[in-house]
């Protein structure tokens, strides 16, 4: 698709050992677009996309005022297309954005996990094994139930889906084969309410879809390789040590 001439004005820096420095600079609307590169060489094209046309315009000043300050000087004018989007880049730009939303779509689920969590009796902090350890008489569960007890509060807090499968060793071509999670496995897979967290956190991010990832008990493997374990651990343990009106919660 062709794209409208625009007027660019031109900044140059003599230079005669490199050859001519050249930098153009025009604007559209809210874009600034660049082309940057020495006399004999191709240029490099950039857009970059602001807020308004008035935040444009004075970043344009601005970078102006700078290369002058640089030994530029200006060279008048020149027409040259619009640049065409980067579209790889614009696709790079996009799934960034995506993670940060998808960041911050778990962050701010995260405290009324560890809430729901305590308002249940138990300790965020400690694996399920710690916990069922905790409990007495009629209120005794066993850490299975835990761990049973804390993915239905994480589906329904995340908006996540535990497949309750985890990732099996890599057999041949490098693939590897789901493995379900039995019943009797589920506090030694899942371990605490920080992994079930995490793996939640995985989910968001679409780092995990097929299985809930690899087991702990595997040496060469566990929760390391998402290396997010010890960090979602790290904020449960201060927002439990927060009051409930800093976490956001009423009281």
């Amino acid at each position: 698709m062709p794209h409208d001439a625009l007027t660019w004005r031109r900044f140059v820096r003599d230079d005669d050992e490199k050859g001519d420095e050249i930098v153009e600079l025009a604007t559209r609307d809210n874009l600034i677009f660049e082309r940057r590169g020495r006399r004999a060489d191709e240029p490099r094209e950039s857009r970059k996309e602001l807020a308004s046309a008035v935040a444009a315009a004075r970043s344009i000043e601005k970078r102006i005022a700078t290369l002058l300050e640089k030994g530029f000087s200006e060279d008048g004018t020149a027409t040259h297309p619009e640049p065409a989007v980067d579209m790889r880049q614009a696709e790079r730009d996009e799934l960034a954005a995506a993670r940060l939303q998808n960041i911050a779509q778990f962050n701010e689920a995260l405290p009324a996990f560890v809430a729901a969590w305590q308002r249940e009796g138990f300790d965020p902090r400690l694996d399920f094994i710690a916990e069922a350890a905790r409990t007495r008489g009629a209120s005794r569960k066993l850490p299975t139930e835990l761990a049973e007890r804390c993915l239905a509060l994480a589906t329904d807090i995340f908006n996540v889906h535990f497949t309750r499968l985890e990732q099996g060793p890599e057999g041949e071509h490098g693939r590897s084969r789901p493995i379900p999670i039995k019943p009797v496995r589920l506090a030694a897979f899942y371990v605490s309410p920080s992994r079930v967290a995490g793996i939640s956190r995985a989910k968001v991010l679409g780092q995990l879809s097929a299985t809930d990832g690899v087991s702990p008990e595997r040496k060469e493997g566990g929760w390391d390789f998402y290396g997010v374990d010890e960090e979602v651990a790290l904020q449960i343990a201060r927002l439990v040590g927060m009051h409930p009106k800093e976490r956001g919660e009423g009281v």
